[in-house]
């Protein structure tokens, strides 16, 4: 019996030791980074806090390119984020190192729009980063549709 019992508790140290390591689970589908290529560029993005609907979106953003310097490009002057496919909202902070070739920074956005209104609110079914005029592409969308 005591064999039993020791077995037992070691499995259940065992679970809660995982249980509370583990990350948070993610809704069924929902893909936090997206990319996009062309103009010879690569941007992949990561909405960072797309869980957390009262804070201003955050976006970790990294570009990638074998011929042209993508220093040039100030992401808080060419991107906009677009909610449910007409509002708009202006990012606040772009902050990147120089890099080159290869470019890495996070994109913030405010809570609010310039409004008043919740940048992502509850009743918030799509958002898009929008990036406008990087080598030679009119306009980059990367969507998310959010959990219900």
């Amino acid at each position: 019996m005591s064999r039993w019992l020791a077995l037992l508790a070691a499995t259940m140290v065992a679970w809660l030791a995982l249980a509370c390591t583990s990350s948070p689970p993610k809704a069924p589908g929902f893909n936090a980074t997206i990319s996009n290529e062309g103009g010879s560029v690569t941007i992949e993005v990561t909405w960072t806090n797309w869980e957390n609907k009262g804070a201003g979106p955050s976006f970790e953003v990294v570009m990638d390119t074998h011929s042209v310097s993508l220093d040039d490009y100030n992401l808080g002057e060419l991107a906009v984020l677009r909610v449910d496919g007409s509002r708009e909202v202006l990012p606040t902070t772009w902050e990147a190192p120089p890099g080159g070739h290869h470019r890495s920074g996070r994109l913030d956005f405010p809570a609010r729009d310039a409004a008043g209104q919740e940048a992502i609110g509850a009743g918030t079914h799509t958002v898009e980063l929008l990036v406008r005029d990087v080598a030679g592409v009119k306009e980059r969308r990367f969507r998310w549709e959010l959990p219900r």
